[in-house]
């Protein structure tokens, strides 16, 4: 993904430098901290009684505690109010509060803590908690005490360990894991060997791990295919059926073609079923010196394709996946590949959605077995091989019962690599729909619509000779309020290093573009509501504004017409707008900054504005 659309990157970039004028003449220096500081006894305060930050680093002293410290008395009409004072003037504080926040949840904002039945009863001082209360007094003991409880989120130390022992019928972790690990005992008893079973089945039994069983109830070997009816595979508590399975010409080295009809795969926590399994073209390549087989990783093997029909799977939590087909090629290192799949379908339990729903999906272009071996590796993936790179993704729909609250139409990432240096690529995403939900009726009352649908289209290429950068067309659009597009080209813009000197970055050209449908009507009308004036008087103040920054001391060709079609637009006269900037020269960042704090006449000027109104 990274490789393919290394474009991205100088994209993001060009945008930011363009906008590099603006941003840095409206920045402002950030607010100081806080009384404190981060981590304080202000922060470690706020910790305590908002639950927002988190307590004290381990090894920062507490805040002090001034009640805490003498040592406990033992008179109990000395020993209670001492632990009962703090709880009822600050709620939230001391060492008992501290105990108790790693436990509980905290009160709702704004409503204040609940009765502490706890604190209405005098503590008698033949109880442990006074007693264990002492050493959180010692400050030559770190980690001890109501502050390391905070720190390290542990069970607070008044709480005397339990030493009852395993309660009646629990297990230990050691023999859920051997339960899990066991066979299912309703399992029948494998099925005895043939007597002369075929050659091609010992290769199969060699081919196995030492630990998974092989039965069958029928098996027979014409020539270099081998068939298996009633396969039965078992490993532990995991056991693979199949109704029937196809082996050609396999050995140590490979299989040259396989094929699998109603498998079914039980877990423990899983149950998978498949209609059909084909594989094709399987070869274990050479294995590094020292290296043992089953260390073997995904560039060590070579595949042509495989193919995977009517899969199910069903997960302990209730989650449902189905998926029509499957589709793999060309997985061999240094060799693009290509993924697919379509009609898939994701049952969710307990989420505020029901089902996702993927038509169709699409990888290519990728060296598969590359890819595979650097996440295997935790590696960066390195560059895909030369030419067109595809992602494409269709049919997205999210339900809530049999209702679609959100989908996508088409999201497809192209990109080009060659040899030369060159790259380029293409983002489209169509129809984003937003249905009207109670989750997004806010939303879409601001705007007064009933759902949202919204596009976006990046177009962008990067020439490595000068380092131009071309981004032919960034668009944005949503259905029944507007669309924007943006477009810019630049020179000195290098990709591998993104933002390492902007000084050589040259604008050479630049366009946007505005097409309206309904948002300004809509923005005039709700800024009317708020400011209790009509739309027409707010047109008014615009045309102002528009007016006073874009009219200069003497006739401007450029400024005037820039004026005069956003005169047109706020009028409502025209429905879209266009400027275009063409420089004479190209201009670098420092000029353009230098002229927009001059004023609108000489930015005009520098970069050849032309404006439009349609």
């Amino acid at each position: 993904m990274r490789n393919a659309t290394r474009w991205m990157p100088a994209l993001v970039v060009a945008a930011g430098l363009a906008l590099a004028g603006g941003a840095a003449a409206q920045k402002q220096p950030d607010p100081p901290p806080a009384a404190g500081g981060k981590g304080g006894p202000a922060a470690s305060g706020q910790s305590q009684k908002q639950h927002l930050t988190p307590p004290p680093p381990i090894g920062q002293a507490p805040r002090p505690q001034p009640r805490q410290a003498q040592p406990a008395p033992t008179q109990p009409h000395q020993t209670q109010p001492r632990q009962a004072e703090p709880r009822q003037g600050q709620p939230g504080t001391g060492p008992q509060a501290s105990q108790k926040l790693h436990l509980t949840p905290p009160p709702p904002i704004g409503q204040g803590p609940g009765p502490q039945p706890r604190q209405a009863q005098p503590v008698p001082p033949p109880q442990p908690q006074p007693r264990q209360a002492q050493p959180q007094q010692r400050p030559a003991q770190p980690g001890t005490g109501p502050q390391a409880s905070q720190k390290l989120h542990l069970t607070p130390p008044s709480i005397p360990p339990d030493n009852r022992g395993p309660r009646p019928g629990s297990r230990t972790p050691n023999e859920r894991e051997a339960q899990r690990q066991a066979p299912n005992p309703s399992w029948p008893a494998m099925p005895p060997r043939m007597d002369n079973e075929p050659a091609a089945l010992a290769t199969l039994r060699q081919l196995l791990s030492d630990d998974v069983q092989l039965g069958y109830g029928e098996a027979r070997q014409e020539g270099e295919v081998l068939t298996l009816r009633d396969a039965d595979l078992r490993r532990g508590a995991e056991r693979i059926l199949v109704e029937e399975l196809i082996l050609e010409a396999p050995s140590t080295e490979g299989l040259r073609r396989g094929e699998a009809r109603n498998l079914s795969f039980e877990a423990p926590m899983a149950a998978v079923t498949l209609e059909r399994l084909e594989i094709g073209g399987l070869a274990m390549l050479a294995l590094r010196p020292g290296q043992e087989p089953r260390d073997r990783e995904p560039d060590q093997v070579a595949l042509e394709n495989l193919r995977l029909s009517g899969l199910e799977v069903l997960e302990g939590n209730g989650t449902r996946v189905t998926l029509e087909r499957f589709d793999l090629s060309g997985w061999r290192a240094g060799q693009a590949g290509r993924v697919g799949m379509q009609g898939l379908q994701v049952g969710l339990s307990g989420a505020p959605v029901d089902q996702v729903r993927v038509a169709s999906a699409s990888v290519e272009g990728h060296d598969i077995a590359a890819l595979l071996t650097s996440a295997v590796r935790s590696e960066t993936p390195s560059a895909p091989p030369p030419g067109r790179q595809a992602y494409r993704v269709e049919g997205v729909q999210v339900m809530r019962g049999d209702q679609s609250v959100a989908g996508m139409g088409r999201l497809v990432i192209e990109g080009e690599t060659r040899a030369d240096g060159f790259s380029g690529g293409r983002i489209a995403v169509s129809e984003v729909v937003v249905e009207r939900t109670p989750e997004t009726a806010v939303v879409l009352d601001v705007v007064g619509l009933d759902r949202l649908s919204m596009d976006l289209t990046i177009d962008a290429s990067w020439t490595p000779e000068n380092e131009r950068l071309d981004v032919s067309a960034f668009a944005f659009g949503v259905r029944d309020l507007g669309a924007l597009a943006l477009g810019w080209s630049m020179e000195g813009v290098n990709i591998e290093t993104p933002g390492g000197n902007p000084e050589a970055v040259r604008l050479l050209q630049a366009q946007l573009r505005y097409a309206d449908q309904s948002l300004y009507e809509r923005t005039l009308a709700d800024q009317a509501r708020r400011q209790n004036m009509t739309p027409a008087q707010v047109r008014d103040q615009h045309r102002e504004i528009v007016t006073a920054a874009l009219t200069g001391p003497a006739p401007d060709p450029g400024l005037d017409g820039l004026r005069e079609a956003l005169l047109r637009f706020v009028a409502g006269q025209a429905r879209e707008v266009e400027i275009i900037a063409r420089p004479p020269a190209p201009v670098t960042l420092d000029a353009a900054q230098a002229a927009m704090m001059q004023g609108p006449a000489a930015t005009v000027a520098l970069l050849g504005v032309r404006a439009t109104a349609r």
